[in-house]
C-alpha cells in the first residue's frame, strides 16, 4: 500500500489510518484530531514525514510489529506520541541512519547546531528514537 499527500482527520473510527499489509508507505500526510492518528499492524512499513497532530494517540504498534521505519514526521500536541503494546524482537527505526522525527516535548539541547536533539528519546527498550 503506498498512501501519500492526504489529509486524515476527525474520524469516526477510532483509527485515522490502520495499516494492516506489510511493506506499506505513508508518506507527507496530515493526520489530526483522531483517537489514534496511525495504527501500525503491519511490518516493514514506512512512515514518513507525515504531519501527526492532535490525536489521542499518535502512532499505535501492535507487538508483533517489526522492521518499521518512521522518520522526518512531525508529532504535536498528541495526548501520546507513540504507544507499542509491548516490543517485539525485530527492531522498529526511528531514524534514516541521520536524523528522526520532531517531537513537540523534545527539551534536550542540540549543542552543536545541527537541529538534531543530542539526547535520544528512548521509548521503550526495543525502541530507539533520535529527535529531529
Amino acid at each position: 500500500m503506498f498512501f501519500s499527500e492526504f489529509t486524515v482527520r476527525n474520524c469516526p473510527d477510532e483509527n485515522g489510518i490502520a495499516i494492516y499489509g506489510e511493506n506499506s508507505t505513508l508518506i507527507e500526510n496530515r493526520i489530526a484530531n483522531n483517537t489514534i492518528g496511525i495504527s501500525l499492524f503491519g511490518n516493514e512499513s514506512e512512515i514518513v514525514g507525515n504531519s501527526i497532530c492532535s490525536n489521542f494517540q499518535g502512532v499505535w504498534m501492535a507487538n508483533n510489529v517489526e522492521y518499521s521505519k518512521l522518520y522526518y514526521d512531525n508529532f504535536f500536541n498528541n495526548t501520546q506520541h507513540f504507544y507499542h503494546q509491548s516490543p517485539s524482537q525485530g527492531l522498529n527505526s526511528w531514524d534514516n541512519g541521520y536524523a528522526g522525527n520532531f517531537w513537540n516535548n523534545y527539551t534536550s539541547a542540540d549543542l552543536n547546531g545541527d537541529g538534531i536533539g543530542d539526547t535520544p528519546i528512548f521509548l521503550t527498550q526495543m525502541t530507539r528514537i533520535i529527535i529531529l
